[in-house]
């Protein structure tokens, strides 16, 4: 640009940083009169660095892109090959809720055709961009296969906007015919399977990604992280670990996202001393690092560790959140710590001006009523400014489960059929509820009304590493190949225990009509306990287990578990669908507490 003013004003705009300082500078465009009065070229220009700067920057700014480009419009000046790139950046970055932004992307595309500029590559990703995240994939598709230029970003930018749907299918299969990928293809092809919740689909493609290779960026490592956190992969989470500390030379150059995910990975497998080695480790710390530790503190019964490291935070002058109260308040509910958690809550609005939502209603609710305090736990959930769902319902179910209260859990379970008519979960837990209190009538009765609606519990399932590899198990051993052959450990397993320590299977949880010998075998089938006959078959002595269920561990597999631990003198982790359990020498880390 030739225009001394004009490149003053250009190079004031590159240095704006928020929106406020792009108005300041746009305003002071408008006084001199610079935006109209150059030379078309530079007015054309001028606009699109206003544009850029405000699509750059967040909020209520990427909309002012918008208003610029009209007044561009307006102003009779032609927009040329740099206008909508960013214009349509700004565009997408306003979306979803935003009929101005979905509308303008639309009307730029329109432009774009008129103006002769189809064929350029920029102006062909930013459109693909812009569909993707309006939710019009086959608009994107159909640019995708007619642009006459496309390159990988162009393929990149589809996979992402299918990962983002849900839809990894079609996402998978774009990918498999790149005809060209680099490291931003498989990194979010890998995230995008972690995404929709397919973490071994995502350690699969990260090992092809190896063997092609491609090296893994610090996102690809991040996703990875978060595969291993969620399957409980210790091992392939520990070879990250070990690649970022030979490849970046050393834990100092760990950057606050990979540290984060590393302390998740840690804490998920049941390891979280190493989450505290990362967490000490790290140069650089924000709020999600520190919520990320106290949460794992808390699902691993380590309440008061996670409560100091809670005033660690404030003292260290980061604010908590609505996310970091849940973990606080998780920890208290873990350990049951009822002062503690009763003085996080009212700290919450009082002194940081959170507004507590549902999910902190939960965790009290569930506090109170592990700690016996149905009453209160009752009073609570009825003086919430917001409807209980169904979670806040079933923690006061499990509560009165817990203690026996046979007449409040009818009352729970009433709320919560009313709330979630499908969900067979909640019969199970009313007849247990009676059953524990020797109404097996009323339990029957119960398991039949499950009957007739043809509702069923989730199906069990647990997983165990050896050796580096998951293996899962349903109830009775499912179709792994080898789960006859774990069945037969575990039955010797039992009759060893039943040897040396008089166990005896608890039936607590068993239909109370079937017979006494099918109760046994009921029990022993535990998904739980098929993974330990597993983990005992395939590993040397004395070797620590690490398995993880999806479901609350029932009463008996955590007796039997604490036996094994004694009997064979074995450390076991199992990861339950709310806390972890560290059996060591015949007790647990809960306490039996949980």
């Amino acid at each position: 640009m030739s225009e001394p003013s004009c490149s003053v004003a250009h190079r004031l705009l590159l240095r704006c940083a928020t929106g406020a300082q792009v108005r300041e500078a746009h305003a002071s465009l408008m006084v001199t009169g610079e935006l109209v009065s150059s030379p078309v070229a530079a007015a054309v220009f001028l606009h699109n660095t206003l544009i850029r700067a405000y699509a750059r920057t967040g909020g209520a700014a990427h909309l002012e892109a918008i208003l610029v480009y009209r007044h561009l419009l307006r102003s009779a000046l032609p927009p040329d090959t740099h206008t909508f790139p960013f214009l349509l950046k700004a565009s997408a970055a306003a979306l979803p809720g935003s009929a101005i932004a979905a509308a303008q992307g639309g009307a730029a595309h329109a432009q774009i055709v008129r103006l002769g500029f189809s064929g350029q590559l920029h102006a062909t990703n930013a459109l693909i961009h812009f569909y993707s995240l309006a939710g019009d994939l086959p608009a994107a598709r159909r640019l995708l296969e007619t642009s006459a230029t496309t390159d990988v970003v162009s393929f990149n930018t589809l996979i992402t906007g299918y990962c983002r749907s849900g839809n990894s299918a079609a996402a998978r299969k774009l990918f498999d015919e790149m005809p060209q990928r680099n490291g931003i293809s498989w990194t979010a092809m890998i995230s995008g399977h972690v995404h929709c919740g397919e973490e071994r689909e995502a350690l699969s493609l990260f090992s092809a990604m190896q063997s092609s290779g491609v090296p893994p960026m610090a996102a690809t490592l991040v996703s990875v992280l978060s595969a291993c956190a969620q399957l409980g992969a210790l091992e392939q989470g520990r070879w990250v670990h070990r690649h970022l500390r030979v490849s970046g030379g050393g834990a100092a150059t760990i950057n606050v996202f990979l540290g984060t995910a590393l302390i998740d990975m840690y804490a998920k497998c049941g390891e979280v001393d190493a989450a505290v080695a990362v967490f000490e480790a790290m140069p650089e710390r924000n709020l999600l690092s520190w919520t990320t530790l106290i949460g794992g503190l808390a699902v691993h019964g380590r309440g008061t560790a996670a409560l100091r490291l809670f005033e660690q935070m404030e003292t260290s002058g980061v604010a908590p959140d609505d996310v970091a109260f849940v973990a606080a308040l998780s920890a208290c509910s873990h350990a049951g710590l009822l002062d503690d958690g009763r003085r996080i809550f009212a700290a919450m609005r009082r002194r940081y001006g959170v507004e507590p939502k549902l999910e902190h209603y939960g965790c009290l609710v569930d506090l109170l009523a592990r700690g016996g305090r149905l009453t209160e736990a009752m009073a609570a959930v009825e003086e919430m400014p917001v409807s209980p769902d169904g979670r806040i319902w079933s923690a006061l179910m499990a509560g009165c489960r817990f203690h026996g209260d046979a007449k409040l859990a009818e009352r729970v379970a009433e709320r919560l059929v009313a709330l979630e008519p499908d969900n067979g979960g909640v019969y199970v837990l009313l007849a247990n509820v009676y059953g524990a209190a020797g109404r097996h009538g009323e339990a029957v009765r119960v398991r039949g009304a499950m009957r007739r609606r043809c509702l069923g519990k989730a199906p069990g399932w647990s997983s165990v590493e050896v050796g580096g590899e998951v293996h899962q198990f349903t109830a009775g051993g499912g179709s792994h190949p080898a789960a006859a052959a774990a069945r037969a450990k575990w039955a010797a397993v039992e009759r060893r225990l039943r040897e040396e320590e008089g166990y005896v299977p608890g039936r607590e949880e068993v239909l109370v009509e079937v017979e006494e010998e099918e109760k046994d075998a009921a029990v022993g089938g535990h998904s739980e306990k098929i993974a330990m006959g597993f983990a005992m078959l395939r590993s040397g002595e004395g070797e620590r287990m690490r398995i993880m269920k999806n479901l609350r561990v029932c009463g008996d597999c955590h007796r039997a578990t604490k036996l094994v631990s004694k009997v064979f003198r074995r450390e076991i982790v199992v990861r339950d669908r709310t806390r972890f359990h560290i059996f060591r020498d015949g007790r647990c880390s809960c306490g039996d507490y949980w």
